[in-house]
């Protein structure tokens, strides 16, 4: 069950930053079930990670982040030469250790 996901910029062009986007999870029957929704992202430095909380009880085997917009379409009305990340990465919670 992911519970937080980050994402770190990449090396280079911050207007190819991801500046809007929506995270999903994905049921075996390939319905999506929306999960987070973000408008407004700016990184400050190259790999600098940003970490969102979600609030989820459901585990899916497949997650999908939808790109609406990058830092160049929202601010100058173009995509530009593309959208990139350095990583993504998903967090799941750590079970305590069972009592002796």
């Amino acid at each position: 069950v992911v519970y937080r996901y980050g994402l770190k910029s990449a090396n280079d062009c911050p207007p190819r930053d991801p500046y809007d986007f929506s995270f999903y999870g994905v049921k075996d029957n390939r319905d999506k079930v929306l999960l987070d929704s973000v408008t407004g992202v700016e990184f400050d430095e190259r790999y600098m990670w940003k970490y969102f909380e979600i609030n989820n009880t459901e585990a899916f085997k497949v997650y999908f982040l939808d790109i609406i917009a990058n830092w160049n379409l929202a601010k100058k009305g173009s995509w530009g030469s593309g959208t990139q990340l350095a990583e993504i990465s998903l967090f799941e919670p750590i079970s305590s250790a069972p009592e002796n």
